[in-house]
């Protein structure tokens, strides 16, 4: 197998790695919204292993710049010196990685901001509760209360009516 074969073979192994990735942040985001916290637990060991996968191919990947590339190439600078069938495969796994990573930021992004929401209803609710002694129905309100601060970001888990 040449130089070229084995860094596309691991560039492939990334793309297809980062679109597993992509559609585990998108089960996130149901999960956020479903609140199932046993499922997102799940979830997030799940991304560790391809957090970890991730890191193995990208050493692979360094491990076959460094053999046969000058140290200072990047991916662009080797797609560069391909001959022309080649040059056009680099070219397509590399841009389809970037485009996936672009989702995975944008999902990843709508998660972050439903986590925040998550975190601030709890931290609004815990901050009223105080040290008082408060029925069912006080909390139902105090959550109501929270969820109508802003009728425009229903895309968040707790802002949807109980």
């Amino acid at each position: 197998m040449t130089d070229f074969e084995q860094l596309k073979q691991v560039l492939g192994a990334q793309l297809n790695t980062f679109k597993e990735l992509l559609e585990l942040e998108k089960n996130k985001t149901e999960v956020l919204k479903s609140g199932k916290i046993s499922e997102l637990d799940k979830i997030v060991n799940s991304e560790q292993a391809f957090i970890m996968k991730l890191a193995q191919l990208e050493t692979k990947q360094s491990f076959i710049i460094s053999e046969y590339f000058p140290a200072e190439y990047n991916i662009s600078q080797i797609i560069a010196y391909c001959i022309i069938d080649e040059k056009e495969d680099f070219q397509l796994i590399n841009e389809e990685i970037d485009n996936v990573l672009l989702l995975i930021q944008q999902v990843n992004k709508v998660n972050k901001a439903m986590l925040k929401n998550s975190i601030d209803m709890i931290s609004f609710i815990s901050d009223r509760i105080g040290s008082g002694n408060l029925d069912n129905q006080q909390i139902v309100d105090i959550m109501a209360d929270f969820s109508n601060r802003d009728k425009n970001d229903d895309q968040y888990l707790l802002n949807k009516k109980i």
